[in-house]
């Protein structure tokens, strides 16, 4: 452990899953942290849809995947992955893993909410592939900066991209270039405005 991290648990990136108002699944790409004793924390800004529906209906599923494609049509599209329902939250048929969990704890800071919860239920649909790809991570960074269009200044915006961009095209497979390519195209699409 390094100094300072003590009780610190790393964040992992995965897609939180919900339901909203007529029981409508939301996916949305977030990090959480997986706790002792089998408990999660996440937190969810105010406004959002996993906020509105983590406060609304007490839990929801942690989907966790390596797919870069799925992590880059919930965050920027209105996509809906394939999914089914186990104990009452939306499970994605192509993720590697699932934890569904109930909130007991909500922590409110400033314009973000922090909900902590017990697991209630972990199935394991597929064992990910060993080891760690690069393409994948580069797609991650260029995603998050994505997300930060009008927050995050434009010309760093764009190094990461290019950045990110050389890494996939040396490293990826069809789903990461796929990834990339919708990345790019998002942030063309949403600097113009």
């Amino acid at each position: 452990m390094t100094e300072g991290s003590e009780g610190a648990e790393r964040v992992v990136e995965l897609i939180a899953a919900t339901v909203g108002e007529g029981g409508r699944a939301n996916f949305a790409p977030m990090g959480a942290r997986f706790l002792p004793g089998g408990r999660v924390a996440l937190i969810a800004y105010h406004g959002s849809s996993t906020h509105r529906n983590l406060a609304a209906r007490g839990g929801g599923a942690l989907n966790l995947t390596r797919d870069a494609l799925l992590f880059v049509k919930t965050a920027l599209f209105d996509y809906a992955p394939p999914h089914t329902f186990e104990s009452g939250a939306p499970v994605m048929d192509e993720a590697d893993e699932a934890r569904v969990f109930a909130v007991d704890r909500r922590e409110e800071l400033e314009g973000k909410t922090r909900f902590e919860g017990q697991v209630v239920a972990r199935r394991v649909m597929r064992v990910p592939e060993s080891g760690f790809n690069r393409a994948a991570a580069a797609v991650m960074e260029a995603l998050i900066a994505a997300t930060r269009i009008g927050v995050m200044d434009a010309d760093e915006i764009g190094q990461t991209l290019r950045r990110c961009a050389v890494i996939v095209s040396k490293t990826g497979g069809g789903r990461e270039r796929e990834a990339m390519r919708l990345v790019e195209e998002y942030v063309r699409n949403h600097s113009a405005r």
